[in-house]
């Protein structure tokens, strides 16, 4: 049986694979779509992550530490 290929990684996430990236619950990667605190767009009706932009974003970990702590800027 012949092994099937990995597919490359998608370069936008879903909020599953969001919660999973960031370790919170759906609720939590949920509100952070909505709030606008990482960047999102929905797509038909799901929310989609831009996996460039979101680990841009993170690339200090100070703004992701900042969300783990429920710290808003400013």
């Amino acid at each position: 049986m012949a092994k099937t290929a990995l597919a490359p990684a998608s370069p936008f996430m879903t909020l599953r694979e969001l919660a999973d990236y960031l370790r919170v619950s759906m609720r939590t990667a949920y509100q952070l779509a909505y709030d606008g605190k990482v960047p999102a767009v929905k797509v038909g009706g799901q929310w989609r992550i831009p996996r460039a932009a979101l680990e841009e974003q993170f690339a200090t970990g100070d703004e992701l530490r900042r969300l783990k702590e429920g710290v808003t800027p400013g």
